[in-house]
């Protein structure tokens, strides 16, 4: 695989893997955003502390060094607005899913639908093939985005994950890169 780059910008935003110096400000944001987000993201079920954010910036980087996951947060101007990640990477598929999140002051300004273009088009640039985002049937904000990005609706995964003290179904949305010729006329990536 081709080594990701460690910081992606379009015309609004920026997304650059987390570092330490980012403490304060994840801290913060994941602390003001927590219980708008626990029904729908794993790690925010849990208390939001100092440690605990600085231990994911300290994991990241093994969890890319690994390819197990990669993390980027999202930037705007000087702003920390959120993340946006690839996980349960398979390399010998091609394949991972894509977690997202944007701070509510931030929502409802194409910002995150501009930072999952982003990733998707270095993570199809590394080699990946396959891209997948679950959303839960209670977050119809996180499909609308799986739908704007051009990913095609697949499957509903009945009760499929726990959001607070109830199973929900998962509405799963894929994307695939386009073969691209090469000179030889053969299809590669």
């Amino acid at each position: 695989m081709i080594e990701p780059s460690s910081h992606l910008q379009n015309s609004r935003i920026t997304l650059r893997f987390p570092r330490l110096e980012d403490l304060n400000p994840l801290y913060l944001i994941s602390a003001e955003n927590h219980e708008r987000l626990n029904p729908f993201l794993a790690w925010a079920s849990k208390p939001v502390s100092l440690q605990s954010v600085e231990k994911f910036i300290v994991s990241s980087v093994a969890a890319r060094k690994q390819w197990w996951a990669l993390h980027y947060l999202v930037w705007h101007g000087e702003r920390l607005i959120g993340a946006v990640s690839a996980h349960s990477i398979d390399l010998s598929e091609k394949r991972c899913e894509l977690g997202f999140w944007i701070d509510r002051d931030s929502e409802g300004r194409g910002l995150m639908k501009e930072a999952l273009a982003t990733l998707v088009s270095e993570l199809f640039r590394v080699g990946m093939s396959k891209l997948v985002i679950r959303s839960s049937e209670r977050n119809p904000r996180s499909a609308a985005v799986a739908k704007a990005l051009g990913f095609h609706f697949v499957e509903i995964q009945a009760k499929a994950r726990r959001d607070l003290d109830e199973w929900v179904d998962l509405l799963v949305f894929e994307s695939r890169a386009e073969p691209v010729a090469s000179a030889s006329g053969e299809e590669g990536l």
